[in-house]
C-alpha cells in the first residue's frame, strides 16, 4: 500500500514504516526531508535499548531548490526488504540534493550517481545499508552527496542487511558478501518494477 507523505512537525507525527528488521520514520517536510533509518537487530545489540535517540543508525536528508512540494509517497515492498521512496513533480522538474548523516561519526559513507552506500559496526556485528537512485533527470555525486536535476520522477530503493563476523580478518570479506547479495536483490525488484511500470 502507497502512503502520502504529509509534513510532520514533530517525531510522533512522522510516518513510521517497518520493513523486517529495518525501520524508518518519514517526515515529509519539504523542501528539506528527512528519512530516520535503524535496524531492530543491530540497535538491540547496541544497547539492549529501544529509547528514541539511539535506535537511528543514520539520517537521509533531501533539500530540493523549489518550495512547491511535489507528491511523495512511500511503501514497502512485499517481496523484498527494501523500502521505496517515490518523488514526482510534473509542474516544474525536481532539483534535489541528497546525503546521508550517520549518528555515529566513525561510520562509512560512498556517494556514487546511482546511490550511497553506508555501514556501521558494532563489536562483532555490521550493518550495511544500500540507498538507489533512480530517475529520469541528470545526477551528479560528490563528498556532499547526489545532486539530482531536471527530473520529473526520482525513485529512491532503501535497505539495510546486518551480519555477524567472529573473527576481524573476515570483516572485509563479510562487508562485501553482505553488499553483494543486497546488490541482487535491488536488481531483481528493479527488473519486476519495471515490468509492473
Amino acid at each position: 500500500m502507497k502512503i502520502d507523505i504529509q509534513g510532520a512537525k514533530t517525531w510522533r507525527e512522522a510516518v513510521p514504516i517497518r520493513k523486517g528488521e529495518m525501520n524508518s520514520r518519514i517526515y515529509g517536510n519539504w523542501p528539506c526531508e528527512r528519512i530516520d533509518l535503524s535496524h531492530r537487530t543491530f540497535i538491540k545489540l547496541r544497547d539492549g535499548k529501544y529509547s528514541r535517540g539511539k535506535r537511528i543508525v543514520g539520517h537521509l536528508e533531501i533539500e530540493s531548490k523549489q518550495e512547491e512540494r511535489p507528491k511523495c509517497r512511500v511503501y514497502a515492498v512485499k517481496e523484498e526488504p527494501i523500502l521505496v521512496y517515490e518523488i514526482e513533480s510534473k509542474v516544474n522538474p525536481l532539483q534535489l540534493c541528497l546525503s546521508y548523516r550517520a549518528e555515529n561519526k566513525a561510520d562509512y559513507k560512498n556517494y556514487n550517481i546511482g546511490g550511497l552506500f553506508f555501514t556501521s559496526e558494532q563489536e562483532n556485528c555490521i550493518l550495511c545499508g544500500k540507498i538507489a537512485v533512480q530517475t529520469n533527470g541528470f545526477t551528479k555525486a560528490d563528498t556532499q552527496g547526489i545532486t539530482v536535476k531536471n527530473a520529473t520522477k526520482v525513485n529512491l530503493y532503501i535497505m539495510m542487511d546486518m551480519t555477524v563476523v567472529i573473527k576481524a580478518s573476515q570483516k572485509d570479506q563479510a562487508m562485501l558478501d553482505l553488499q553483494m547479495q543486497m546488490n541482487r536483490k535491488l536488481v531483481r525488484f528493479e527488473s519486476k518494477f519495471k515490468k509492473q511500470d
